[in-house]
């Protein structure tokens, strides 16, 4: 049976979310997407928040690159907040053979014969086919009810270029199964999202976008799930960092609470700090996003922006939520450990926010593609600069000015490396640039607050 069910409050949580409008705001009531990732921050349970980010990632594709007939079918299912009426989505991009090398993985497409003619009205292309062996660590499979899939027409080059992006619904058109799940993966954490391993032969499918342009369209769909892997990460960061710190104001030891240990407080101060720089950062991100989400291939520089700011912000927040769950797990001592307490959970959910949607490696490698072919570090040191201008009377103002200047001296010299060498220090520079960014949007916010504050 190829479907999997859920615990009834499980299912009556995800059913809440989707009354509240957390996606429906975004394409009926055309709310920023701000809206959108501050709810998803307050939820942060990867597997709610999962299920409910791959629902808008599948909604974005069909309402802004789906054919009429096609957003009419199928759309409204992905933003109702009636419960009868409720789809789910999925992106099934990974493959066994390619990972997160798309161009690599061997699914293919062609166009199929004597599709019903409502079914050829969605899109002038009509009826397509995929087949694929394995379509490997898709989330929410057994629980979509739609699902976005890259595949390669046949006939198209290799690589990613060649690929196309498909919507293909969980049932085809007889009401039969359109895809098998071969079994649920079992994992360390996320365990509230099904992930699995998919066959398809021959399943029924609905091209979406231009096929030539499918590998932009479903690398902009990624951009949007690194920026909720973002703040998902952040909102668990901050559930552990609330953990420990009610547990330090109730737990004695040596005669007095945890909290009045200076040791303790200096840790607290520097998981605060850390968490709320980041957080920082990866709103920033949604803005950038905000500002060029109607932009469609090719793109300006301003989207390539937004993606070199995802990029960092993805990478920044998933390595802080995995060190500052482990902290909390630190400051509750051996029974932190233990599963009797919530913070060991946290820490295996926030492990998996620096794998999923492209590891540390496939962010670097990506930043460096947006720097040396789009020129996006342009616009990120003309909005730094601005910003240093405009905390001049700031104490460390000097110190932030420096890394301004390394910062600057680090890409000039991009362009007299090899390319080997360009890739081994690839890492150092997301790093590098995280850690500046993150800072500096910090200083400026208390600027701003103090501000408002006088």
């Amino acid at each position: 049976m190829d479907w999997v069910r859920l615990n009834p409050a499980h299912r009556e949580v995800l059913t809440k979310l989707m009354k509240t409008g957390i996606i429906r705001n975004t394409y009926i009531e055309k709310a920023p997407h701000q809206l959108h990732f501050a709810m998803g921050y307050l939820i942060a349970d990867p597997g709610i928040f999962c299920t409910i980010t791959l629902n808008n990632q599948t909604a974005y594709a069909l309402n802004k690159y789906g054919g009429k007939e096609l957003q009419r079918q199928f759309l409204p299912h992905f933003i109702s907040d009636k419960p009868d009426e409720i789809w789910y989505g999925a992106t099934f991009y990974t493959e066994l053979q390619g990972g997160s090398d798309l161009g690599a993985n061997p699914a293919v497409a062609h166009q199929g014969t004597g599709a019903a003619p409502k079914v050829q009205a969605w899109n002038s292309s009509g009826l397509w086919l995929i087949s694929s062996k394995d379509k490997y660590f898709a989330s929410n499979a057994g629980l979509a009810n739609g699902t976005l899939v890259t595949a390669r027409p046949e006939g198209n080059p290799p690589g990613n270029k060649g690929l196309a992006l498909f919507f293909v619904p969980a049932f085809r058109e007889n009401g039969s199964a359109n895809y098998v799940i071969r079994r649920l993966e079992d994992k360390l954490g996320t365990r509230a999202v099904p992930s699995g391993e998919v066959e398809m032969k021959n399943s029924e499918a609905y091209l979406i976008g231009a096929a030539q342009q499918g590998i932009y369209i479903a690398l902009e769909v990624l951009l949007l799930a690194r920026l909720a892997n973002s703040v998902a990460a952040m909102g668990i960061a901050r559930k552990a960092m609330l953990e420990a710190f009610y547990y330090c104001h109730n737990r004695l030891a040596f005669g007095r609470r945890l909290f009045e240990h200076s040791l303790v407080k200096k840790d607290l101060l520097e998981i605060e700090v850390e968490l709320q720089a980041n957080l920082m950062l990866a709103f920033k991100a949604v803005e950038k996003f905000e500002n060029i989400k109607n932009d469609t291939p090719p793109y300006s520089q301003e989207y390539h922006y937004a993606r070199f700011l995802a990029h960092i912000a993805k990478n920044m927040t998933a390595d802080a939520s995995a060190r500052i769950t482990q902290q909390a797990m630190e400051l509750y001592g051996g029974i932190g450990f233990l599963e009797d307490f919530p913070v060991a959970r946290w820490h295996r959910e926030a492990l998996i926010t620096p794998i999923w949607e492209g590891t540390s490696i496939i962010q670097a490698l990506d930043l460096m593609e947006a720097i040396i072919k789009k020129n996006a570090h342009e616009l990120f040191f003309r909005e730094m600069n601005t910003l240093l201008q405009s905390i001049k009377k700031f104490a460390d103002w000097n110190v932030l000015f420096e890394q301004y200047k390394t910062l600057q001296r680090m890409l000039n010299d991009l362009g007299s490396m090899a390319v080997e060498s360009i890739q081994f220090y690839a890492k150092d520079l997301l790093n590098s640039l995280g850690e500046f960014a993150a800072s500096l949007y910090l200083v400026d916010a208390g600027r701003n607050r103090l501000s408002t504050e006088d």
